[in-house]
């Protein structure tokens, strides 16, 4: 449930219960708060402004959490390529 943005949940203990048709397996869940991305910030830049930097790493304030792992991955590539274009080596 993580990569739906459920960062605290819980799943219990399965149990099963006979019908007329077969088994069914229940599975308690609990899924707590869906959590979302505050704001994001960058600081100390020179070469792009806020807006531009956001606008090139990808992600938002207000997306489901889940997103954030492989679209924030997928934007300080996209940083570290622009930057190195620039010629900031590191």
């Amino acid at each position: 449930m993580v990569d739906q943005g459920y960062l605290i949940s819980e799943v219990g203990d399965p149990r099963s219960e006979r019908s007329k048709k077969g088994l069914i397996v229940i599975m308690p869940v609990k899924e707590g708060p869906l959590f979302r991305l505050g704001r994001i910030r960058f600081e100390n830049s020179t070469l792009f402004s806020q807006e531009q930097l956001l606008e090139i790493f990808g992600v938002t304030g207000g997306e489901i959490a889940a997103s954030f792992g492989t679209k924030s991955r997928e934007g300080f590539e996209r940083l570290k390529r622009i930057y190195s274009n620039y010629g900031y080596l590191n």
